[in-house]
């Protein structure tokens, strides 16, 4: 879980995450991103795959962009999807 800790810091920390995540700029422009992506294909929330310890942040940022995130435990993924 090397870089998660980069997301959960009450500030985000440009520099930090150069060192320890492949795309230092992704907390800056992947909710407002998402939110076009969503309006072209004229959606209204998303599926969101990301670790748990990290879902408040993810969340809080799509929510300011007016996006609500769905989120599963793998457990429910399993029994929605009938696998592993």
């Amino acid at each position: 879980m090397s870089g998660l800790y980069v997301w959960q810091r009450p500030e985000y920390n440009v520099n930090l995450a150069a060192r320890e995540c492949k795309n230092k700029h992704l907390y800056s422009v992947f909710a407002g991103q998402t939110k076009k992506a969503l309006e072209r294909a004229r959606l209204t929330q998303l599926f969101v795959m990301t670790y748990p310890v990290v879902r408040p942040k993810v969340a809080a940022l799509l929510a300011a962009e007016g996006v609500r995130a769905v989120f599963y435990d793998e457990e429910d993924l399993e029994k929605a999807v009938g696998y592993k």
